[in-house]
């Protein structure tokens, strides 16, 4: 079924795939290890801003987005109301 509202899960796709791009450019090979490891630390422009891979525990430092869900009559589903986003880099040390 078609629908004109994308799912939130798409952009984390192309997220993930940006990611593995540049490890793959950056370690100069598809090699698993060898982008494994060029991953760590690495920095990407994504389309929800820049994402950097912690050296540390591996993560990869995308926040939340949090509010209260509320009916709008301009959609068929629940949307965030006064969306704040929540930067976990702010904790990491």
């Amino acid at each position: 079924m078609h629908s004109q509202y994308a799912s939130g899960w798409a952009i984390q796709g192309y997220i993930a795939v940006q990611a593995l791009a540049a490890g793959v450019r950056k370690a100069g090979s598809a090699n698993d290890a060898k982008v494994a490891q060029a991953l760590l630390g690495l920095t990407v422009e994504t389309p929800i801003g820049t994402r950097t891979f912690s050296a540390v525990n591996h993560d990869f430092n995308t926040g939340e987005v949090w509010g209260v869900m509320a009916k709008d009559p301009k959609y068929p589903f629940a949307i965030i109301s006064n969306p704040i986003y929540e930067n976990p880099t702010q904790y990491m040390n």
